[in-house]
């Protein structure tokens, strides 16, 4: 049976929130948009995040992501200018259009293994971004997907990736 989930049922206390999902569970877009809260944990099974789930969700500062997430959806952590860290589950393959796009605080995007599309403009606006993994086994293509940090350590596994000397002067191609 479906469950349909709206942020009276979630029950955020303004700080924290517990996500319990299966399978069948659905979230309207931008369920939590503008919310104060500060961190966000899925449990269960949850293939992928919604769009905008967490659009201008400006104290968020943290996500504990489900272990079986495929997908982030476009503007999913839009402006979420707190959010510090993000540890990506290694089922994660996809991340859309301006997934984490104005996100300041990250300090580092390590991207799993495996993992195949990033759509434009995913992490621009990432500024504070010293450390940035892109293991594409995918295609790859500079679609100004990753503002950093001037000087920020780029890795990626794909032999076809471009090096941005401007943003990137320390790119290693492996």
């Amino acid at each position: 049976s479906l469950t349909m989930f709206n942020k009276q049922k979630l029950g955020a206390d303004g700080k924290r929130v517990i996500i319990e999902c299966n399978e069948d569970t659905y979230f309207t877009i931008g369920i939590f948009r503008g919310s104060m809260i500060k961190e966000a944990i899925f449990t269960g099974d949850m293939y992928m995040i919604p769009n905008e789930m967490f659009y201008d969700c400006t104290e968020l500062e943290s996500v504990v992501f489900p272990e079986n997430l495929t997908l982030i959806g476009e503007a999913a952590f839009w402006d979420c200018v707190s959010l510090r860290e993000v540890n990506f589950p290694k089922s994660l393959r996809s991340i859309q259009a301006d997934g984490f796009i104005g996100c300041k605080s990250i300090k580092s995007i390590i991207l799993p293994e495996g993992f195949e599309s990033i759509g434009d403009t995913a992490f621009a606006g990432c500024t504070s971004a010293t450390e940035i993994y892109i293991p594409f086994s995918g295609s790859y293509k500079n679609n100004f997907s990753f503002d950093a940090e001037k000087g920020a350590y780029v890795k990626t596994g794909h032999k076809d990736a471009a090096k941005h000397e401007d943003a990137y002067p320390d790119d290693e191609i492996v």
